[in-house]
């Protein structure tokens, strides 16, 4: 299958504000924060004035507004912020927010968010099972994310991305497929489903540090995920990503840009971006450390530094790297590069290779960092 649209120009708008932090989660947000809004809302807007030249002519093909909540703001704080990004996004760009079912979402409120163009949503359920979803810190139930979801569609906004977690701490294989079960039944068109990370400095980690939960043994993680991608590849979900699975022309355009490696622009508190393929701009990564105006930080990458990031990055989609589109970045073919480096994992079934593109096995997506430590 050949992925559909891929953004040559990604823009990511960060809301960090939270009602409540989940006990896994060290993304940059935080909880009693929206004291803040209009300040912050205000300084995103100034930022994204201030850097016009970093867009270069260019229009963006896919926008993100990620978080923290982004639902948390009201019709009007996007209406702000859309008045001054919409002259650099493109016709028909696709336009993603994520969402927290916790949240009522009124029917009004999400016409507006159509009407001012976003129209693709993704929902975080992370698990059907209550039980799990308070082991998480997560404050809502299935029931609540089914209604959000209905309501979603039924405000016109067709493209729904719903997420799901593996892995979590007394988590069973029936739990999984029963999740999954549920939300294919839904009116949804994308399903992420991530292994769990346990990050430090959350409560999470505390509390498996300190013995009250521990993790499944990999081998059964393995089991969740096989589990996983063959219930949605039976159920018309292409498998394109390690994680990611979707119908048919309603692949992530804006993270199938950042995992080709294509420039994007991040905005706002923690924001990333890549501009040029060479350069990386970082914002501040604290709430008070952007509120108080601190500066962004700037690394220029190597050509070496450059092509690895292409390979690390394009090697979790699962039609690989093609040796042309390598080429015509580099002027140089992946096997002349990488070639030696790539034999062991060739040896162990983790690589194949056809007429110089690469691509992992199934073995290999498994246990990829193995391939990686190969090619550092």
């Amino acid at each position: 299958m050949v992925l559909q649209k891929v953004s040559e120009l990604g823009l990511y708008i960060h809301t960090p504000f939270c009602l409540s932090k989940c006990n896994y989660c060290d993304f940059p947000s935080w909880e009693n924060s929206l004291q803040n809004k209009e300040e912050y809302i205000s300084l995103l807007i100034d930022e994204i004035n201030n850097r016009q030249a970093e867009f270069a002519c260019k229009k963006a093909q896919s926008v993100y507004f990620g978080g923290g909540t982004p639902i948390l703001l009201e019709l009007a704080d996007f209406d702000r912020i859309f008045s001054v990004i919409a002259n650099n996004i493109d016709t028909g760009a696709e336009i993603s927010i994520e969402a927290n079912p916790t949240l009522s979402l009124t029917t009004e409120y999400l016409r507006g968010l159509k009407a001012l163009g976003i129209n693709r949503i993704s929902f975080g359920l992370q698990a059907k099972q209550d039980n799990l979803l308070k082991l998480l810190g997560r404050k809502h139930d299935f029931n609540k994310l089914r209604d959000s979801v209905h309501a979603a569609y039924n405000a016109g906004i067709e493209n729904i991305n719903v997420d799901i977690m593996l892995g979590i701490p007394t988590q069973s294989i029936d739990d999984l497929t029963d999740t999954i079960a549920s939300c294919i039944k839904l009116p949804i068109k994308h399903i992420s489903c991530y292994g769990l990370i346990v990050e430090e400095g959350t409560l999470l980690k505390q509390n498996i540090d300190s013995g009250v939960y521990s993790l499944p043994p990999p081998e059964y993680e393995r089991r969740m995920y096989y589990t996983a991608r063959e219930t949605l590849m039976e159920n018309g979900f292409y498998h394109y990503e390690v994680s990611n699975f979707a119908k048919k022309g309603f692949e992530c355009a804006h993270n199938l840009g950042t995992w080709k490696r294509k420039p994007y622009l991040g905005f706002g508190v923690a924001a990333a971006s890549l501009i040029d393929r060479n350069t990386r701009r970082q914002n501040p990564a604290t709430l008070k450390g952007y509120l108080k105006g601190e500066k962004p930080t700037y690394e220029k990458l190597s050509l070496e530094e450059e092509m690895f990031e292409y390979i690390m990055l394009g090697l979790r989609l699962f039609e690989g790297i093609k040796d042309e589109d390598f080429f015509n970045l580099y002027r140089v073919h992946i096997l002349d590069v990488y070639g030696d480096k790539l034999k062991p994992s060739i040896e162990k079934g983790l690589v194949n290779i056809t007429n110089g593109d690469i691509v992992l096995s199934l073995k290999g997506f498994d246990i990829m960092n193995t391939v990686l430590l190969d090619l550092i």
